[in-house]
């Protein structure tokens, strides 16, 4: 269930901008406390000028990340998933297998894919984590 935000706004320093809380008289604090939504735009802008744009307290989740196993035998897996030519795809193993490390990655935006590719072919069955920047 998605409880109502109090949101408050402040024009002084060093206070809140705009604060969204979701903690109701039960303080069990579920909900949403902000929500940015854009079709085309930006959803939500974090910028400072001699700060942090953006800082985040405990666990964060992001939609283009994730994890692929890439089988004993093979040297590369292809990960369907948006991205553009502008992105950055960040990729390492989860684990350690002596020699073998992730030697490219290989972006076919086009086709909204990217090959993960190996120096060799895994010697046993590889997880490799992945994210998408941009």
């Amino acid at each position: 269930m998605v409880s109502r935000s109090k949101v408050s706004r402040t024009a002084t320093a060093p206070g809140w901008g705009v604060r969204g809380d979701t903690r109701n008289p039960n303080n069990n604090g579920e909900g949403i406390g902000v929500h940015g939504v854009a079709k085309n735009g930006i959803g939500v802008l974090a910028e400072a000028t001699g700060g942090y744009g953006l800082q985040v307290r405990g666990r964060a989740v992001f939609d283009r990340s994730g994890k692929v196993t890439i089988a004993q035998g093979q040297a590369a897996r292809v990960v369907f998933v948006y991205i553009s030519p502008a992105s950055l795809v960040l990729a390492t193993i989860q684990g350690y297998a002596a020699g073998v490390y992730v030697a490219g990655v290989q972006l076919d935006a086009a086709h909204s894919k990217f090959t993960i590719r190996l120096n060799k072919a895994a010697p046993v069955n590889l997880t490799v984590g992945w994210f998408i920047v941009n």
